[in-house]
């Protein structure tokens, strides 16, 4: 029987466009940021939920900066690893 199913991408294929996408990344993006002050986030996510903007609010009475981290699926431990 014929396939008459649209084209579909190989899995190497796919696995070669997520590769691409995460070196653009690597290129792109830096490990973790410089420190930024918590306002900038709250001006960032303003139009976010109320309870977002609390949460914000929250974190500036004890911090007064943060880091970004890429997200590449090890962003969790490097930020832990920065504190």
């Amino acid at each position: 029987m014929a396939d008459d199913s649209p084209w579909r991408p190989t899995d190497q294929a796919i696995m070669d466009q997520t590769r691409e996408i995460a070196q653009k990344e690597i290129e792109t993006l830096p490990l973790l940021t410089d420190a930024t002050s918590l306002d900038a986030l709250e001006l960032e996510y303003q139009n976010a939920d109320e309870q977002f903007g609390r949460k914000v609010q929250d974190l500036s009475k004890r911090y007064s900066k943060y880091r970004k981290t890429r997200p590449d699926g090890n962003c969790f431990f490097r930020a832990f690893g920065e504190l």
